[in-house]
């Protein structure tokens, strides 16, 4: 008996097969000034930097996350291939945004910073609604 396709089976088959290929998470590091992390989350989300990254084509996820202690700050996300993280990271718009993170950094960063690239080798989810099995993944 066949069983229904699921938006959740259709995620995990599209992530499954990006193994191999020339998926790429990008990490950009931030040095923060005290006191400065909330303001930069906020910079973030008032700019709608990460939604504006994931609704460009190619863009699969971004997050800023925060160190404990709020010193340190990391944008990861999820590119299709390093030429859709190249159109991001040649918009013309990075260069007022650049400035006005820079302020809460200790470390400037300028409308060239890019972030360093990985490609996906492996990746494993958990299921969502319908657990992945081999069978699944036959029938593509």
């Amino acid at each position: 008996m066949a069983r229904p396709y699921s938006r959740s089976l259709a995620l995990q088959r599209r992530i499954v097969g990006w193994a191999g290929h020339r998926v790429i998470r990008t990490y950009l590091h931030f040095k923060v000034d005290d006191g400065s992390a909330e303001q930069l989350v906020t910079l973030f989300r008032h700019h709608r930097i990460l939604e504006t990254s994931v609704a460009q084509q190619g863009c699969h996820s971004a997050e800023l996350t925060l160190s404990r202690d709020g010193r340190r700050a990391i944008v990861t996300a999820t590119w299709e291939d390093p030429e859709a993280y190249a159109r991001w990271t040649g918009r013309p718009d990075r260069a007022i945004l650049a400035d006005e993170i820079s302020d809460l950094l200790t470390v400037p960063i300028n409308s060239s910073t890019k972030g360093s690239q990985y490609r996906i080798a492996h990746m494993a989810l958990p299921a969502l609604h319908n657990p992945l099995k081999q069978e699944d993944l036959r029938h593509e």
